[in-house]
């Protein structure tokens, strides 16, 4: 009975964190959740790959700029730089947390796919962040050890924005910690390292240099 209690919690902070700010949004639709949605935009993302005027099959990727960057649906990565199909390298994660596959990830983009420029990228109202502040047990090791990862950056007295940006920005410090290939592509000046927020009422993109 606890457990389903502590679910039931957990589940209503997400829920209720997602949905205070979409009163002005278009609601979603019970067939926007199909599978026959997802089959009729796919249809016409096929239409669209055919197209002479849209590049369709790229035969090799050679994106500028790799981005880590949370999982949540309302941060479309590729839209918000208004970028084409093979400019970035996205790898997505809830939270943006530095796991051992993202970094992975990141060094593959940077020793391998050859980017010039990383970006982590946080978002305002962000729902791992807020469920690190709750302090409230989740009903997972999965989600509390994803959860663990956040609550070390945030700073006594944090507003959630102010927990945002400092989460985001210590993410920095543990990727260069973390990563010897990024470390010494940052230093030697190959690649350009920022930290970021998207703003998602606004869709602006504050961005953060650094300089090692």
């Amino acid at each position: 009975m606890n457990l389903v209690i502590i679910t039931f919690c957990v589940v209503t902070i997400f829920i209720v964190h997602y949905r205070v700010h979409s009163k002005n949004n278009k609601p979603i639709l019970p067939e926007q959740g199909s599978f026959k949605y997802l089959k009729k935009g796919n249809r016409q993302f096929r239409r669209d790959f055919k197209r002479t005027d849209t590049p369709g099959y790229i035969e090799t990727q050679q994106p500028h700029t790799a981005i880590l960057s949370c999982s949540d649906s309302r941060t479309p990565v590729e839209r918000i730089f208004n970028l084409s199909k093979g400019e970035i390298f996205v790898i997505r994660e809830a939270g943006q947390v530095m796991a051992f596959n993202s970094i992975a990830s990141l060094e593959y983009a940077v020793a391998v796919v050859g980017v010039n420029r990383l970006i982590i990228l946080g978002h305002t109202e962000c729902g791992a962040v807020h469920a690190a502040m709750s302090g409230n047990k989740l009903p997972s090791e999965a989600l509390t050890k994803l959860v663990n990862n956040i609550k070390g950056h945030i700073r006594p007295n944090d507003t959630l924005d102010q927990a945002i940006y400092h989460h985001t920005e210590a993410l920095v410090t543990e990727l260069l910690n973390q990563s010897s290939i990024i470390k010494e592509a940052v230093s030697s000046k190959k690649v350009k390292l920022y930290s970021g927020i998207y703003n998602i009422q606004t869709g602006k993109v504050k961005l953060n240099q650094y300089n090692f």
